[in-house]
């Protein structure tokens, strides 16, 4: 709202920013209403002279007033307190959403690898991520299941009688088992402990062998 001196209502009020025009809306004799259009300048801010017309034509003096663009920081970026701070990207491990002055850390749960991200990426399964502003995933530590995603801690201890290494995303054999080197570890596998228990002298029945599968390959045994 601007103020000033012996103004009136009529159709050819005009407010400029710049070199911007835009319509005017009389209040009173006192004041107009003047909407600032966008402005093409890509600077944060950006100060431009301000002036009114009742005719369109004749306008008040440039160096009365002055209206000030504040552009906000894009999406994954951040804006500081000083100009050289405008724009900056997030770092990894952070996100800023649009017209942030400052990033935040990714919350327990999440992460992100990447700068200048505008959010965080859901922890994987067979991952954890237990900390504030990871930039990566932690694998899943031995001797516990991650089976879902987002986990802070494992969502459960590797069940009795079996052994689970680092990384395993789920006690089901064939979830995620589905190569043949796979297969052929598992064989091999069976195949060591068969015969260090056929070499003690001792006559078992065969022992059911399982598996979870992980990021990194590794057998689980239960008879």
């Amino acid at each position: 709202i601007l103020t000033g001196t012996n103004l009136f209502n009529t159709t050819a009020l005009r407010c400029r920013f710049g070199n911007n025009e835009v319509r005017g809306t009389f209040i009173n004799g006192q004041n107009v209403l003047c909407i600032s259009p966008p402005s093409a300048d890509n600077s944060r801010i950006l100060a431009v002279p301000v002036t009114v017309s009742l005719n369109s034509k004749d306008f008040s003096p440039e160096n009365d007033v002055t209206y000030e663009y504040h552009r906000d920081s894009m999406p994954g970026h951040y804006s500081g307190p000083s100009s050289i701070e405008w724009n900056t990207p997030a770092p990894n491990g952070t996100f800023a959403e649009a017209g942030s002055v400052n990033f935040t850390l990714c919350d327990p749960g999440g992460f992100q690898p990447k700068e200048g991200q505008s959010s965080c990426l859901t922890c994987p399964i067979g991952f954890i991520c237990p900390d504030f502003g990871l930039s990566k995933p932690v694998l899943c530590p031995a001797g516990g299941l991650c089976d879902r995603t987002g986990l802070v801690a494992p969502s459960a201890l590797c069940p009795r009688g079996h052994w689970c290494g680092a990384g395993v995303k789920t006690p089901k054999y064939n979830t995620l088992l589905d190569r043949e080197e796979d297969l052929g570890i598992l064989s091999a596998v069976y195949g060591l402990w068969k015969k260090s228990i056929d070499g003690l002298g001792n006559v078992s029945p065969h022992p059911h062998v399982d598996l979870i599968a992980g990021p990194a390959r590794g057998a689980l045994l239960t008879w």
